[in-house]
């Protein structure tokens, strides 16, 4: 089934990053950023279950701010996107270019706040 398979994929793309990352030695990257937050605590399980220390050896970041991030055995750093604004001013400009057509549409960015929690420390070369 389709969660089975993507629950699949995720573990190849975890054990992928451990592997990968065990095997560079002393070219190791000192960070990881994951493309979600629920990747992030994943990765660092897998990474601490392989004796690799998060944020020791290794920082890891994710991004969205989920509620896991702060309910696991660590507090993941994490990017939060400011979803309600967002939200907001798209509904805006749906409603109104339905009112007006000719209404522009505008480029808005919002920019994204780090939260630094404990999976990040100071840079550390091996």
């Amino acid at each position: 089934n389709d969660v089975e398979h993507e629950r699949d994929r995720w573990q190849s793309t975890i054990d992928f990053y451990v592997h990968r990352w065990q095997s560079r030695g002393s070219d190791r990257p000192t960070a990881i950023m994951a493309w979600h937050d629920g990747l992030a605590c994943d990765l660092i399980t897998a990474m601490r279950e392989q004796g690799i220390s998060v944020p020791g050896d290794v920082s890891v970041v994710g991004v969205d701010d989920i509620d896991a991030a702060t309910e696991t055995q660590f507090h993941l750093t994490t990017v939060r996107n400011p979803l309600d604004e967002i939200s907001r001013r798209a509904t805006a400009i749906v409603l109104n270019r339905v009112e007006d057509p000719t209404f522009p549409i505008e480029t808005i960015k919002l920019p994204p706040k780090l939260v630094i929690r404990q999976t990040t420390g100071p840079y550390a070369r091996m």
